[in-house]
């Protein structure tokens, strides 16, 4: 769905891969630039883990929803269909939410200046990249998608859903 915000989005995946893949291999990678010490221990380094295994877990979930889909769209002339089911029953964005759970995660697991700027970033880079879409889903879907916005939470899913008058 490239648009203005597609790239930087794709820079930001990338950016976190090489921050995972450098510390991976270089174990005190954490502390090359200014290391946020106070986040820097084992519970917080678990927690940054689980995040990670939930985004795993939200991409396997996010694929399997909309797999589908992705078929057919491919096919000439063909939309398609709204996703609505699986996962995007409880939340409209389940792959974005997942790059957000790897960015905090990988952030907490190496907690520094470099990391917190690219978690800033990345934040940034996916809410913009997700109005956009947002945008050509509502063009592209009309009614239908401004119904399952109302009901549907972008990010988490919404407990108390809105009632009609």
């Amino acid at each position: 769905t490239g648009g203005r915000w597609g790239p930087l989005f794709g820079l930001a995946l990338l950016a976190w891969t090489a921050v995972i893949i450098i510390y991976f291999f270089h174990f005190g990678s954490r502390d090359w630039i200014w290391g946020v010490s106070f986040l820097d221990s084992a519970p917080i380094r678990l927690a940054g883990l689980v995040l990670m295994c939930l985004a795993f877990v939200m991409n396997v979930l996010f694929a399997a929803a909309v797999g589908r889909s992705i078929r057919s769209a491919s096919a000439p002339g063909q939309e398609p269909a709204l996703v609505s089911a699986g996962i995007y029953g409880t939340i409209r964005r389940p792959g974005y939410f997942a790059a957000f759970c790897l960015a905090v995660g990988a952030f907490l697991i190496v907690p520094n200046l470099l990391t917190l700027a690219l978690l800033a970033y990345t934040c940034v880079v996916t809410y913009g990249h997700t109005r956009e879409e947002e945008r050509k889903l509502t063009r592209m879907y009309g009614e239908a998608y401004e119904r399952y916005r109302r009901e549907v939470g972008m990010f988490l899913p919404r407990v108390c859903r809105r009632r009609r008058t």
